[in-house]
């Protein structure tokens, strides 16, 4: 494996990680690392460099992982290294090349591949977002790596399919006829899906202020839940089928209209307030250039024109110095439609499933319950809940990271994205940014800590009085 861009946060915080626990449980397999970066590192350099960082992430490393590692110079900008990497390398035995660079320098590494010989049958170049900032940059990226790697051999990763709920999802709805069948409009009211964050840009304002959060979170990872929350029930679990499945849903997404944007999407700022009981400052504050009208919130109803989930909104919202980190899916089933018991209005709530992938993997069925005592019928609403660190004592649930990295080694494609994909969800979202650059509006401020402009919980109590997860802010 060569992880190009070995020095980066990425590779320290993630990568290495995950590789180091997959080979401690005897999943990895024999093979080296080997890290490219500009810096003028001989092994010993590179692996002191690992070793000194990881307590920053957390990561321990034993002695025969470190003796994996190994370290190229390499500039990909200038092309310079490509020859040295070769050399490395004289059997032509690289089965991953993993790009965890910028996006600007996809291109020239899948050149300098090529050109050295290090593109064969058994070659997987792995991407990392951003893949582009709209649909044309999107296609103009593919278009220019698979010139030199065939399509076949690139794996566009998303961590988030790599999630242990992400993928009980699948299972819950495919392989429990108690579910399947409810799965539709007529008993379905709604879907939820929240990413909130506490941090705020903290260091990636060149980044985010040309990305928002628009680009940087709906586009993929909440595009891709709502995929697996809408898509039919593939043939199989071959990556073609689920493939397959997803695009539909995308084809499905109701575009926006200029004059939708205004009432179906909001935009939010954090800006000065409070977190954990500790001041902090807002978006200009961490760095954010005040001449950008960037968006580091954003709540959108959606909808998604086919025959199963007609007249069914998508709530979708994620932001930046939010109250807590929370990644869920909120499947919200209708009421009952009559109530034959004499109960308080207050006391009549419908079903939800709870899909939480952040910060711990669960699943949450909340159901009606009595209250005890002898008094008539008083309701509460509990949870039927499935922690997956409580049921699997004995069996740790490994990293997105770990699972996306084997499968990628193992030539698995079934958690990864499809260039259509990609494409079709850009397509969506840059009907928003259209609107958004025509208007000429600005992002509506809302205080650090707190859960995103008011304007976002307007957004949902529209639709039948709901609110977002539990409450009016989050879950509980």
């Amino acid at each position: 494996m060569v992880i190009v861009g070995g020095t980066g946060d990425l590779a320290l915080r993630k990568l290495l990680p995950a590789l180091a626990n997959s080979d401690a449980a005897g999943a990895l397999g024999p093979g080296r690392i080997i890290a490219a970066s500009r810096r003028p590192w001989d092994r010993s350099e590179y692996v002191a460099h690992v070793v000194a960082s990881a307590p920053s992430f957390g990561t321990a490393y034993d002695a025969s992982f470190l003796e994996r590692l190994d370290h190229v110079r390499l500039d990909a900008a200038s092309g310079e290294g490509f020859a040295a990497l070769a050399s490395m390398l004289p059997d032509n035995d690289v089965r991953v090349v993993y790009l965890a660079t910028a996006p600007e320098l996809f291109t020239p590494i899948a050149i300098g591949l090529r050109q050295h010989g290090l593109v064969h049958a058994e070659t997987r170049l792995v991407l990392e977002k951003p893949l582009g900032r709209d649909l044309p940059s999107s296609r103009s990226l593919s278009e220019a790596i698979e010139a030199q790697v065939p399509p076949d051999f690139i794996y566009r990763i998303d961590h988030y399919l790599g999630k242990e709920s992400v993928l009980n999802l699948m299972a819950l709805r495919f392989a429990n006829t108690v579910f399947e069948p409810l799965w539709n409009r007529t008993y379905i009211d709604h879907v939820q899906i929240t990413v909130a964050e506490t941090v705020g840009i903290e260091g990636r304002a060149g980044y985010y202020d040309h990305h928002g959060a628009l680009r940087d979170m709906v586009q993929n990872h909440m595009l891709q839940l709502l995929c697996l929350v809408a898509m039919e029930p593939p043939t199989d679990d071959s990556a073609r089928s689920i493939r397959d499945q997803k695009v539909q849903v995308l084809r499905s997404l109701r575009p926006f209209r200029p004059e939708d944007v205004s009432s179906k999407v909001i935009r939010g700022r954090y800006a000065a307030g409070s977190m954990n009981g500790k001041p902090v400052g807002g978006y200009d504050e961490d760095g954010g250039d005040p001449a950008f009208r960037t968006e580091s919130f954003v709540a959108i109803e959606a909808a998604v024109d086919n025959w199963r989930w007609a007249g069914v909104p998508f709530f979708l919202r994620t932001g930046k110095r939010l109250e807590r980190r929370l990644s869920e899916v909120v499947v919200q089933f209708r009421p009952p439609p009559h109530w034959p018991l004499t109960v308080a209005s207050g006391e009549k709530q419908a079903n939800r499933l709870v899909i939480r992938l952040q910060p711990d993997d669960e699943i949450l069925l909340m159901a009606q319950m009595k209250t005890p005592g002898r008094s008539g019928f008083h309701l509460r609403q509990l949870p039927l809940d499935l922690v997956f660190s409580q049921v699997d004592h004995n069996e740790a649930s490994p990293d997105a990271y770990e699972r996306l990295l084997l499968d990628v080694i193992d030539g698995n494609r079934t958690l990864f994205m499809g260039r259509e994909e990609v494409e079709l969800a850009w397509g969506w979202v840059d009907r928003i940014h259209e609107a958004w650059a025509s208007s000429g509006g600005s992002p509506l401020p809302y205080p650090a800590g707190g859960w995103g402009p008011q304007a976002s919980h307007d957004l949902i109590g529209a639709w039948e009085g709901s609110t977002w997860g539990f409450g009016q802010g989050g879950s509980a």
